[in-house]
């Protein structure tokens, strides 16, 4: 593959940059670098905003080795990817090509980046900024299972067991993309959203986005009884990965674990369609650990083209510690939520939350 023409089109020693536009082959050519949600397209085009969007794609033996797609606020480029991993040769040739370009921005930012920097000869901020729990999974459904420590795998059979026995009837389902219908969705939704609010948050899900997403890349999950979700998974499929959008479960069911029983299945279906890796999102809960998630950690990134424009956009760079040290603080409430002063802190705000959503 090589780049496509375009007068908007520019190619430096390592990389093109396509202005205005996003060509036809960044979609798949990106699922294929990073098979990831957020550095996907569908992504970029539902959750984000492409208008005005730009693009650049180094190149090696004539395939795409990294796309970025930006935008510019001000005078920030912003590279809309998140959750890959970069290394510093490839973010120095890139910052060299933008800086070079275009002369009105004085920095570079990226929102989630895996990076490790040494001699870079641009001023760097670089904070802790977001995380989720991957799970590498093996070739099989039962090496999956044999991954897990003893006492979850004993949980998950006990309680596996248990619902089969109570419900003869039970069932799950695993459906694709167009083959998972609204109403479906609608259901997993609202029953996470019961979820949320049995927390003290009053809030809704995104329906109409998180629909489109999985018509174009969803699969779905269910636990089915007397034919109703019981318990159902949105998540969508990038290459041979996975991710959860939601778990969502009914509350009269509470006692059968049915939200362990559907995250356990689901996994195990996973593996079984050839899946290599199950992201399970962010939030330290103790399933996600148990499940055999591992904690990935994401920077923020802020490049300045010089020490003197790092001062002259203080702002920024005040602005960005501020968010830091405010991320650290939710981290440590987060991993000490049982004790009685993090509960206290987040009850006042879901109240706060909730009121300002009425």
């Amino acid at each position: 593959m090589s780049p496509i023409s375009s007068p908007k089109h520019e190619r430096g020693l390592y990389g093109s940059c396509y202005l205005n536009e996003i060509p036809a082959f960044v979609g798949p050519e990106l699922t294929r670098l990073y098979e990831t949600l957020h550095s996907s397209l569908p992504f970029f085009e539902l959750f984000r905003s492409t208008s005005g969007a730009h693009c650049y794609v180094s190149w090696r033996d004539g395939l795409p080795t990294h796309i970025f797609v930006f935008v510019f606020r001000d005078n920030c480029l912003e590279v809309l990817n998140e959750m890959i991993a970069v290394d510093e040769q490839e973010l120095a040739r890139f910052t060299r090509f933008m800086f070079a370009r275009f002369g009105q921005i004085d920095l570079i930012r990226f929102k989630a980046l895996k990076t490790q920097l040494r001699e870079l000869e641009f001023p760097v901020q670089q904070y802790a900024a977001k995380h989720t729990y991957c799970i590498a999974l093996p070739g099989t459904a039962e090496a999956y299972t044999a991954s897990l420590g003893a006492a979850t795998r004993g949980s998950v059979k006990h309680k596996w067991n248990r619902v089969r026995k109570a419900f003869p009837d039970l069932r799950m389902e695993f459906r694709n993309g167009s083959d998972i219908d609204d109403a479906w969705l609608d259901e997993i939704m609202q029953l996470s959203e019961e979820g949320i609010a049995a927390r003290g948050l009053n809030m809704r899900h995104d329906r109409e986005k998180i629909s489109a997403m999985a018509r174009r890349c969803g699969f779905a999950s269910a636990v089915l009884v007397d034919g109703r979700i019981a318990a159902g998974i949105i998540a969508y499929q990038f290459g041979s990965s996975y991710f959860f959008e939601l778990l969502g479960y009914d509350k009269r069911f509470c006692k059968y674990g049915m939200g362990t029983i559907c995250v356990y299945q689901t996994i195990r279906e996973i593996v079984v369609r050839g899946g290599s890796r199950c992201y399970l999102g962010g939030g330290h809960f103790e399933y996600k650990r148990h499940m055999g998630g591992k904690l990935l950690c994401m920077d923020e990134l802020k490049i300045y083209r010089s020490h003197s424009r790092m001062l002259a956009n203080l702002h920024q760079a005040a602005g960005m510690f501020l968010d830091a040290r405010v991320r650290a603080a939710k981290e440590f409430l987060h991993r000490h939520r049982h004790h009685a002063l993090a509960r206290l802190v987040f009850e006042g705000f879901y109240l706060i939350k909730s009121r300002n959503l009425k």
